[in-house]
């Protein structure tokens, strides 16, 4: 049946429970005095407004264990319900929000709804040390969200903090929560607000998490908020995401993918990995490309790659890092056992890797001069250069 109904513990719906009310407006029969202590927390603990707090208490009687429930109050300085619970051989423990409130005393009592025997009976109000009013509000000034953040660098910080009850003091600490936790510098406040430098910690990441924490003080709670920031990258002026490309392995393989022996094989898996620290999740940019050349000829794209390189995390000696790999080249030794093709990384279109060779044999090239086939009456718009000869020679 829909609408509601009323119970001990409140007002119910049919669709869950509404609000809790204090108790019955009416005893429950029983008419025996019981006796209804504050056990926990103890009365020298201070406690922190606008936090969860737990409770307990103890309800006793002269005619056996009372049973029922016991609802917990601040009655001052703010008038409001914490929380309650079901007794369990004369204990009663819940947790509950503390309102924000003034950094004076806050008293808590304790009230027992009865059962058949035992009459309704509230505890000694506790009185219990503040720790502050809670609420205080605090905004990282400097650097703004939109400024990069370049990590190993040093940089200045500001926070305000402020409050309902006066200016705060105290101090506050910035720190780095992702992708790495480190503490960067603190400050105290003055008039409000906290300002130090220092420097940012050193990482691969494409964005970075600063917390400004505020210590609190007698008046306020201590407080914390975060901001995200973007991340160019690893010390000044160097960009996380530009790669100094190194080719770092050559897996040979046949047509099906089974690995080989160099000189048998028929196709290359290509590893290019970076030589200095950079973002382990953002593609490069400039974009890397790998280009191959047969024996003399001109290095150009690869044929028969699966595509351009791919990013993906490589795990060595328990580092992980990113690592690029192009797929599927043909570079044929067993059907050309003589020769050899180079390999050669670009970024932004300019050669930037070392050179592997793959081949049986991958020594020097001898001479494999070009034979000219005639002259030409224009003058072409480009022209194709290959490095024919090397001529060793001492210092004469």
């Amino acid at each position: 049946m829909r609408g509601h109904w009323f119970s001990r513990l409140g007002l119910v719906s049919a669709f869950g429970l509404l609000a809790m009310v204090i108790g019955p407006t009416t005893a429950l029969g029983g008419s025996l005095p019981a006796t209804v202590t504050i056990t926990a927390p103890a009365s020298n603990t201070p406690l922190s407004p606008g936090t969860m707090t737990s409770f307990t208490a103890s309800v006793t009687g002269s005619s056996g264990t009372p049973t029922g429930s016991v609802l917990f109050q601040e009655a001052s300085p703010v008038a409001s319900t914490i929380c309650s619970a079901s007794l369990a051989s004369g204990m009663g423990t819940c947790s509950g929000m503390l309102p924000n409130s003034s950094p004076t005393g806050i008293s808590i009592t304790a009230t027992y709804f009865g059962d058949a025997t035992y009459a309704i009976s509230t505890s000694t109000p506790v009185t219990y040390p503040s720790t502050g009013v809670g609420g205080a509000t605090v905004t990282i000034v400097s650097p703004s969200s939109n400024t990069t953040l370049s990590p190993g660098s040093t940089m200045t910080f500001t926070a305000d903090v402020t409050g309902s009850s006066g200016t705060p003091t105290g101090a506050v600490t910035f720190s780095t929560t992702s992708p790495v936790s480190a503490s960067i510098c603190s400050a105290a406040l003055s008039s409000g607000v906290a300002t130090c430098s220092g420097t940012v910690p050193v990482y691969s990441g494409s964005s970075t998490t600063i917390m400004a924490t505020y210590s609190g003080d007698a008046t306020y709670a201590g407080a914390s908020i975060s901001a995200f920031y973007p991340t160019t990258g690893v010390g000044i002026g160097l960009g996380i995401s530009t790669w100094f490309p190194q080719i770092a392995i050559v897996w040979p393989h046949d047509v099906s993918g089974n690995l080989t022996p160099v000189a048998s094989s028929q196709y290359i898996n290509t590893s290019i990995w970076p030589s200095n620290q950079v973002s382990c999740t953002a593609q490069p940019n400039p974009a890397v490309t790998l280009y191959m050349g047969q024996d003399n000829l001109p290095v150009a794209t690869p044929q028969g790659s699966a595509g351009p390189p791919v990013l993906i995390d490589r795990t060595v000696s328990g580092v992980m890092f990113p690592s690029l790999e192009v797929n599927n080249d043909r570079a044929d030794l067993a059907d050309n056992p003589s020769s050899k093709f180079r390999l050669i990384a670009y970024s932004g279109g300019v050669p930037s890797s070392n050179v592997w060779i793959h081949a049986a044999d991958p020594r020097t090239l001898f001479p494999n001069p070009v034979v000219p086939v005639g002259f030409s009456a224009a003058n072409p718009s480009q022209m194709d250069s290959v490095i024919q000869i090397v001529f060793p020679h001492d210092q004469f």
